[in-house]
């Protein structure tokens, strides 16, 4: 499941990266250097990036290019051949609160919720306060949906509801897999308001075949 809230569902019991005082472990900068995965018999060679501080990161390329191949490394679904990726540890963090979440090209199967509210509860040992529901549903444009049935949502309020369950955990890194490719053009250029507000606040890296989306690239 491409999960805003878990890249690898089996993987959060066994990588705490929480400090002795129970806060998130700081991420500090994420960067590629040299690096060349093996997927099969090709070797793919990645785009050096930096990810340090607020800003939306925009990799563009055709279908085939590796982009999709460039964020699954971060998160360390491929080995490198060669080449440093820091920090090594993402893979850990990816779910957690104050960790790194990931939105996938395709909404639907990023929602577990029967309704929105539950979608944004869900994986939390005590729930978040309605408050806390309401203020990251507005920042993502989806103001009053939190008794709304997930099942009735267009594919572009999903992917909103999908960026919102990763709001709600506080991430440190925001990784979008072309998380706009399926979608129609009005819910695509909502969908990048979005990118480009939480963008302010913290690191987003945005995979992307389509040109218009680098224009609101840092």
């Amino acid at each position: 499941m491409d999960a805003a809230f878990e890249w690898d569902p089996s993987a959060a019991a066994r990588r705490p990266n929480a400090s002795d005082d129970g806060a998130p472990e700081l991420l500090g900068p994420v960067t590629t250097r040299g690096a060349v995965v093996k997927r099969g018999r090709n070797e793919i060679a990645l785009p050096d990036v930096t990810l340090d501080g607020p800003g939306l990161t925009v990799v563009r390329g055709p279908t085939g290019a590796g982009k999709s191949t460039l964020l699954a490394t971060l998160v360390g679904r491929y080995p490198l051949a060669r080449g440093t990726v820091a920090p090594v540890d993402l893979a850990r963090r990816v779910g957690l609160v104050g960790g790194v979440a990931v939105i996938g090209q395709r909404p639907e199967s990023q929602v577990v919720g029967a309704r929105v509210a539950d979608d944004l509860a869900w994986g939390f040992g005590e729930p978040p306060l309605p408050a806390a529901i309401a203020e990251v549903l507005g920042r993502v444009g989806l103001t009053g949906f939190e008794q709304r049935e997930t099942a009735g949502l267009s594919g572009g309020e999903l992917q909103r509801l999908a960026i919102a369950a990763a709001l709600i955990r506080r991430p440190q890194l925001l990784l979008s897999d072309e998380s706009t490719s399926m979608l129609d053009p009005t819910a695509r250029a909502a969908v990048m308001v979005v990118l480009r507000a939480v963008a302010n606040e913290i690191p987003v890296l945005h995979i992307t075949h389509l040109d218009n989306e680098m224009l609101m690239a840092d």
